[in-house]
């Protein structure tokens, strides 16, 4: 086994002071972030409506500032 291995394998949250586990809280934030996504009507509406882009474009030459 590789020193890349052994450390691939260890879980250095629980050396932390934070008292929740790191991989559990980034399992956590990635249930919500599939929670939180948009129905199809959803999408199609966003769609619809367009980009919105607050930066100045420079049609001659393509560029976005």
């Amino acid at each position: 086994m590789t020193v890349e291995e052994r450390f691939g394998d260890v879980d250095f949250s629980q050396a932390s002071q934070v008292k929740d586990s790191l991989l559990m809280r980034l399992k956590l934030r990635r249930r919500a972030i599939n929670e939180e996504q948009m129905s199809l009507s959803e999408l199609d509406e966003v769609s619809a409506a367009g980009v919105f882009t607050q930066h100045k474009v420079d049609e001659k030459n393509l560029h976005v500032y």
